[in-house]
């Protein structure tokens, strides 16, 4: 029987007709996180390194001797998987770098938000103490006491019972107590918004 010569070309044109769908498929479950695109491209760099092998290890003229097309493919078979899989996990690497990247990115760019929103706060902190300082004195000793002594403070009652151990006075009730703390709270927000903050 007389078996024809067959080129390089006829090679790769054969495992890639032969291999492609079987070796993509193989590839897609082993490595999920690829996508089409990404084992197009690793199966098409997997055709060129099994190229470059070829062509550089005096294989032409093997191809060219009486072996048939069937068996040289056959022969190629262990290398083209091999070949995929490592054009496979280089992709999965680049994609990786890539997401990572991007993850530090995106932290850097959280950690500076994070910071400007932290001087943002510390800002309006500031101003807020300013402002109080501004407010008349049973408002201001309202205010001090109520975030002195918060969250205890947030009852009327014992808000009132500050406000009297630093002003002496006995006589002050809850309802003044209340009536200082909501005209404090009134003006600092008419403040605060009168400046923009």
């Amino acid at each position: 029987m007389f078996i024809m010569k067959h080129s390089l070309a006829d090679v790769l044109a054969e495992v890639d007709a032969k291999f492609r769908i079987r070796c993509c498929s193989s590839l897609r479950q082993k490595f999920p996180g690829l996508g089409s695109e990404d084992l197009a491209d690793a199966w098409g760099e997997a055709l060129a390194s099994l190229y470059s092998k070829l062509s550089h290890n005096g294989t032409e003229s093997y191809l060219e001797s009486d072996v048939s097309l069937r068996k040289t493919v056959c022969e190629v078979e262990p290398l083209i998987w091999t070949i995929s899989f490592r054009r496979a996990v280089d992709r999965l690497r680049q994609q990786t770098k890539y997401v990572n990247a991007l993850a530090e990115a995106a932290e850097e760019i959280k950690i500076s938000l994070t910071v400007s929103r932290e001087d943002e706060l510390r800002d309006l902190i500031r101003r807020v103490r300013e402002e109080t300082e501004r407010l008349p004195e049973m408002q201001r000793i309202v205010m001090h006491e109520l975030i002195r002594g918060y969250p205890e403070t947030e009852k009327m009652t014992v808000l009132r019972d500050a406000v009297i151990k630093v002003t002496g006075k006995q006589d002050t009730t809850v309802g003044a107590v209340k009536r200082s703390l909501n005209e404090a709270r009134k003006k600092l927000r008419e403040l605060l918004v009168e400046n923009g903050d």
